[in-house]
């Protein structure tokens, strides 16, 4: 939460959470050590102290924030498919030739539109500052302003949508072989070919590339590359590029590893096979594929802006596979949301996207962008082993040679803290010289080093010194002066510890090479042999890990659950994270400089444990790079599908929902060969709302990816009797020849608990026999059963303002109207109304009190991910012809940069609060009583409407809004107080599919008659009209007669609602979409080069229509001269 009370995002790495809240809102924290817990209390402190009254507001609301812009006009990866439908975006950065011309014109048309619009930003205010642009997955710009700058932007003609900068955080030794990854490697051609050729992008905090799992011996370079910054590539690692944010250092503005969490990721996924670790040889999964560094945490987060531009980076760079081991717990809109739509967009252009699930522990917590349906979301099982990183990060073992003979052995020794950086090696073997040897001041002050050093007199080398009179940074200091390269500093006579004890809480502040610690009687046995010896060399090196052995394939506790926003499955695959072991940052030889302490990351062997299921993605990444290896004409679809339908259901899992461990415990090997592609291979009803036994179907189609014949059995593996009576598949055999496809029909039959509002979950799975196969795959299936009241009235009642009374005035006011209610209460059933459940009344009524974040009742609250999850489904419910009332002052509250309230309700500003004054704390100090207000003439709510007065009072504040309708035809205003017609408190929008009103004041606090008629004209109004869903009218021109000349087709469409997320397909080959607007018309790109012929046309809206005019295009030759 910021200081405007704004939710932020945010996901940490541990696991539990622990909430706080007050009257509004809720954010959810983990732990994430010592460090974490610090900065937690201290926002703990600043929420208690911002903290006010039951009717308090934030205050500073103006400053700046930063937002991101999507325009109306298509991105560059909507408009560049070929002939076959593969997409001309993927890779164009790194081609010399072939498509680049045409790519690099549409950018700098595109570029140029943005930069006027970029002058145009500047004449609204000064205050506006331009941040980042897009071109390739979406259009728009990221933009640093005060907030109320929002609503103006919005209202701009070429503007779609406008949403915060959200915050994001990051969320094998033995791994490899528990998932079989050398007999996957075999089937590459052995360790060494495995991955080759795929390119694995990892978007996280970096890389080290100096790092040995990265080293690129034998590796070379493809064509095209290296791209980004040179410094941090090489012939493995080679794309290296930062993303940053204002505000950042100038260290964090590289593509360097400064934390370690990135370069663990990359190693997961792609490290060099058998590679010498303290644990014995590890090995990314695909361990010969190339990486892109895409470094995005400059910090201790990253923002929804850095990542979009990472991800176009990506997909322009030619990435195969993405990694993102980060997010939140908090749901988008995944229908309209610029990150989800910029995703599939990316695997629309043909990469596979893996994201970590979250380390939230519990049902439901899968934000984004895991919560995405097209994203491959991955949980996490343990390790067959984990442990510590010797115990301590500042631990390290020490030998030394006399003449070449060993003197110490194994010696504990403590690496001094709070350096500004690390110049020189940490670990390595080095000559070593005694201080008191290079300088002789006489008395008590030999072996000190509190004076300098002769110049050049410790070049190279380490200097043994003594504790005592000065700062441990100014022994340090001195050494670096004389040219050395290290301190070994061994405990005084005096000191507190024993003499066979090192300090063990030293602190260096500001040095720039390594101290370590010993002790006493060490350093005096090394001092004796140094005056007695020619030479003498100290080695340091990393302690070993403390390791334990655990029960692999448990499932992890802090592994996300579903179900996700859409109550899709989710995740999809577990893989190992709990006790992950790979590679780390070690600072070596300290190009970094960081302090290295703030971060679990670091250690000085350049490997560690780690956990979560940050370290599970990237493993299913790399088995993603081995199945695009193997099968390189495959689509993400169906590397995706793959991967699902093959899981393991081993023991530990088996028992497990489906919403737990997805399609099971990731098996490459299956994944890699399979005959069979099933689409979606996953299959939810969601949330059935029923009253009595009820049937509900769905469709996967099944793909012959083979070059033999497949005979294909289903069946369902589902608990039939308390919660599901009668189960059905049609056909439930088929035999498919090679590339053939066909459509599978499963038909459920669901009972309804006993009790109102109580819910069953039901999961199981398809199982699939093959002829070729002896075992079956398996396709997760999941139902969440609810008993609800029957649907047997005209409007569903929808109260969620957590009490009786208001909910009564409404029941009045319906049935005066001429219509019968049933009552959804919130509170009551902790749930919001299904799509199908709505579809079922004539309209929706929703009125909710003075929060839009949360519904209160007693001490339960639902939080902001439940309305964002009911916001979605009511923007599928009105794009396929639904009709809503909704009422509530205070609705607006951080709604204004939704995009439920910008692209279903067309509102481009909400001026909130103009009738109340608020203390410098927030208070509220007075208030406008009463709100006169009036209907606006043409308007089907206003009619016969008296003047009217609202009411309020101390009990009951007035937070009605103002609303600034946007520029579009489809949205009129309906009511306005105080005379003034600019001042707009009732909107109505239609569309060729929906009507909705919505009033942004409390309609109960008006007199009866008034509540009466306004509530009657809306229900009459909006159960009247056209309810058009999604379909293809016209095709003009119906023919190519060329096909080897592009041509520009026009369709008129109806049911178009919104202007991002379509796909436009013929037959199964995507086009271009290069116009589309919400009066129907939709204009598409027909490539050169298509085969001559018929072709049907599909177009699918983000909402999750689709449409086919069968042949309605003709692909022709000219007869030849």
């Amino acid at each position: 939460m910021d200081l405007e009370g704004n939710i932020q995002e945010i996901a940490f790495i541990r696991t539990p959470r622990v909430p706080i809240s007050n009257k509004r809102r809720f954010l959810h924290v983990e732990n994430k050590g010592i460090v974490m817990w610090k900065k937690f209390l201290v926002f703990l402190l600043c929420c208690l102290f911002a903290a006010n009254n039951g009717h308090s507001r934030p205050v500073n609301r103006q400053k700046a924030r930063s937002f991101i812009v999507v325009l109306k006009e298509p991105s560059l990866s909507s408009r560049a498919f070929d002939k076959r439908g593969k997409s001309l975006y993927k890779g164009f950065s790194a081609r010399r030739k072939r498509h680049v011309e045409r790519m690099t014109r549409r950018r700098i048309e595109m570029e140029d539109k943005l930069s006027r619009f970029e002058n145009r930003l500047r004449t609204l205010s000064p205050d506006i500052v331009p941040r980042r642009r897009f071109t390739g997955l979406l259009n728009g710009l990221s933009l640093e302003m005060p907030r109320r700058m929002a609503s103006r932007i919005r209202s701009m003609p070429e503007v779609l949508s406008i949403v915060p900068n959200r915050k994001y955080n990051y969320s094998l030794t033995r791994s490899n072989d528990l998932m079989n990854a050398p007999l996957a490697w075999q089937l590459t051609g052995g360790p060494a070919l495995a991955g080759k050729g795929i390119k694995i992008g990892i978007i996280d905090t970096g890389i080290d590339h100096t790092h040995v799992m990265f080293d690129d011996e034998g590796y070379e370079l493809p064509e095209g590359f290296p791209l980004g910054d040179t410094n941090f590539t090489n012939n493995k690692i080679i794309v290296a590029r930062v993303f940053t944010r204002n505000g950042d250092s100038l260290e964090d503005s590289t593509p360097r590893d400064r934390n370690g969490h990135g370069t663990h990721v990359a190693s997961c996924a792609a490290g060099n096979p058998d590679t010498v670790s303290p644990l014995g040889p590890v090995s990314g999964f695909a361990p010969n594929a190339y990486l892109g560094n895409y470094k995005v945490f400059t910090g201790e987060f990253t923002t929804l802006e850095q990542i979009i531009s990472a991800l176009e980076a990506c997909v322009e760079d030619g990435m195969d596979v993405v990694n993102l081991s980060l997010g939140s717990e908090s749901y988008i809109h995944a229908l309209l949301d610029p990150e989800a739509l910029a995703i599939r967009n990316a695997i629309n252009a043909g990469v596979v996207v893996v994201a970590a699930a979250g380390n939230s522990g519990g049902p439901e917590t899968i934000g984004s962008p895991g919560q995405i349906p097209e994203v491959i979301t991955v949980g996490s099982l343990t390790n067959s082993h984990n442990g510590g990183n010797a115990g301590a990060i500042d631990i390290a073992m020490m030998n030394v040679y006399a003449d070449g003979a060993q003197i110490v052995t194994d010696e504990e020794i403590v690496l001094a803290p709070n350096p500004a950086f690390f110049s020189r090696p940490l670990i390595g073997r080095f000559e070593l010289v005694d201080a008191e040897a290079l300088v002789s001041l006489g008395g008590s002050q030999d072996g000190l080093v509190c004076e300098s050093l002769p110049p050049g007199s410790a070049a190279d080398k380490w200097v043994l010194v003594e504790r005592g009179i000065c700062t441990f940074t100014t022994k340090v200091d001195h050494v670096q002066d004389a040219g050395g390269w290290g301190a070994l500093v061994y405990n005084a006579s005096d000191a507190e510890e024993g003499p066979d004890e090192p300090l063990r809480s030293p602190s260096v502040p500001d040095t720039e090479i390594p101290s370590y610690f010993v002790s006493r009687n060490t350093g005096l046995l090394i001092k004796d042999a140094i005056l007695n010896s020619m030479t003498v060399e100290v080695e340091f090196y990393a302690a070993p890990p403390s390791e334990t052995d655990q029960t692999p394939f448990e499932f992890s506790t802090f592994s996300s659950l579903g179900p996700s926003l859409s109550y899709v499955v989710k995740p999809e695959i577990v893989a190992i994270g709990q006790g992950s072991y790979g590679a780390t940052q070690n600072d070596l030889p300290g190009e970094f400089e960081f302090e290295f302490f703030e971060y679990a990351s670091f250690d000085v062997s350049g490997f560690n444990f780690s956990s979560g299921t940050s370290f599970s993605s990237p493993r299913v990444a790399g088995v993603a790079a081995l199945i695009k290896q193997m099968n390189p004409s495959w689509k993400p679809e169906d590397i995706k599908s793959a991967i699902i339908i093959s899981g393991e259901r081993l023991p530990s899992v088996s028992s497990l929902s489906g919403m737990e461990r997805g399609g099971g415990h990731v098996n490459p090997i299956r994944a890699m060969n399979l005959p069979l592609i099933v689409t979606p291979p996953t299959l939810s009803w969601a949330n059935v709302l029923i009253d009595e036994v009820t049937e509900s179907e769905r469709t996967v189609r099944l793909k012959n990816v083979s070059q033999q014949l497949q005979t294909v059995s289903l069946s369902l593996d589902l608990p039939h009797g308390e919660q599901i009576q009668s189960a059905d598949i049609l056909p439930n055999q088929v035999d498919l020849a090679p590339s053939e496809s066909v459509d599978i029909l499963f038909k459920l039959k669901f009972n309804p608990p006993e009790q109102l509002g109580q819910t069953d979950d039901v999961s199981g799975d398809i199982i699939i026999h093959l002829d070729s196969q002896p075992e079956a795959l398996r396709v997760p299936v999941w139902a969440r059963i609810m008993k609800v009241a029957p649907a047997q009235a005209s409007v569903l009642l929808i109260d969620d303002d957590g009490g009786d009374f208001i909910e009564e005035q409404y029941l009045r006011a319906i049935n005066l109207a001429g219509y019968e209610a049933v009552v959804w209460d919130v509170g009551e059933l902790q749930a919001y109304p299904s799509v199908q459940y709505m579809q079922n009344f004539q309209a929706v009524a929703w009125f909710l009190a003075t929060t839009s974040l949360f519904n209160i009742r007693g001490n339960e609250a639902l939080p902001v991910n439940n309305r964002t999850r009911f916001n979605v489904a009511l923007t599928q419910y009105l794009a396929q012809g639904g009709r809503l009332l909704v009422s509530g002052m205070d609705w607006s509250d951080d709604q204004e940069q939704t995009l439920f309230g910008q692209q279903v309700l067309h509102i481009s500003e909400f001026t909130h609060d103009p009738f109340v004054q608020y203390s410098p704390t927030g208070d509220i100090v007075d208030q406008q009583t009463r709100l006169d207000i009036s209907g606006v003439l043409d308007s089907p709510v206003g009619q016969g409407l008296p003047n009217l007065g609202a009411g309020f009072d101390l009990d009951f504040p007035n937070m009605s809004d103002i609303l600034v309708p946007d520029d579009s035809d489809v949205v009129k205003p309906a009511l306005i107080t105080n005379q003034n017609p600019q001042d707009v408190i009732g909107i109505t929008v239609e569309t060729g599919s929906y009507r909705a009103v919505f009033f942004s004041f409390a309609l109960e606090r008006i007199s009866r008659n008034g509540m009466d008629i306004i509530v009657q004209n809306s229900l009459d109004w909006l159960t009247d009209g056209s309810r058009n869903l999604l379909s293809i009218q016209s095709v003009e021109p119906g023919i190519q007669n060329d096909s080897g000349v592009p041509l520009t087709v026009t369709l008129t469409v109806e049911g178009i609602n919104f202007l991002v997320g379509h796909d436009i397909l013929l037959n199964d080959i995507p086009v271009e979409i290069t116009a589309i607007d919400i009066a129907g018309s939709l204009e598409i790109l027909v490539p050169a080069g298509l085969p001559e012929g018929f072709y049907d046309i599909t177009l699918r809206s983000p909402d999750g229509q689709r449409t086919t005019l069968p042949e309605a295009f003709k692909v022709d030759n000219p007869p030849p001269n």
